[in-house]
């Protein structure tokens, strides 16, 4: 009746090939023009392929990143410049000595950067009154929770001594 069937993490080689975490999808250019994509090392990974899907194109861009020796880092990146103005979504494979591939990461997202105004709220959601220049809002401790992207940034601490 053949050997049981390899854990979803191991290739039928007997690699490891687990799948690597959603990559975190960052602009680097004030245009938009420009995406960093970096994750997780996977240990075992010799290594990886990301696809790189644009909103409203049916198009999935596939970029091989190899493992150098000398990795010390604990994430990798990835680079991808003369972007057109879009939406983009990325998801991330680590492919083992072998050569076999492990599942796909979940897809993350980056909406695009020229958009003026965020999405509109679902119901029951209610949008922060409009901040005065110099005036901050505190959310409120009761009422609906509000999606981070409408929620004030928070400070940042200095913790330089002297």
């Amino acid at each position: 009746s053949g050997p049981p069937p390899a854990p979803g993490w191991r290739c039928a080689h007997g690699s490891l090939v687990p799948a690597p975490a959603a990559p975190e999808l960052i602009p680097f250019e004030e245009a938009g023009r420009s995406i960093l994509i970096q994750w997780p090392v996977v240990v075992h990974a010799a290594a990886y392929s990301v696809e790189l899907f644009e909103e409203g194109s049916s198009a999935v861009e596939r970029f091989n990143r190899t493992v150098p020796e000398n990795l010390t880092e604990a994430l990798v990146e990835l680079r991808v410049v003369n972007l057109q103005p879009g939406s983009y979504g990325a998801c991330v494979r680590c492919i083992a000595p072998c050569g076999c591939e492990s599942a796909p990461s979940q897809w993350s997202f980056l909406p695009p950067a020229w958009l003026a105004s965020p999405p509109p709220l679902p119901s029951g959601w209610a949008a922060p009154p409009p901040l005065q220049a110099g005036v901050h809002s505190v959310p409120h401790a009761m009422g609906p929770p509000q999606p981070a992207y409408l929620q004030p940034p928070t400070a940042l601490l200095a913790t330089n001594p002297g």
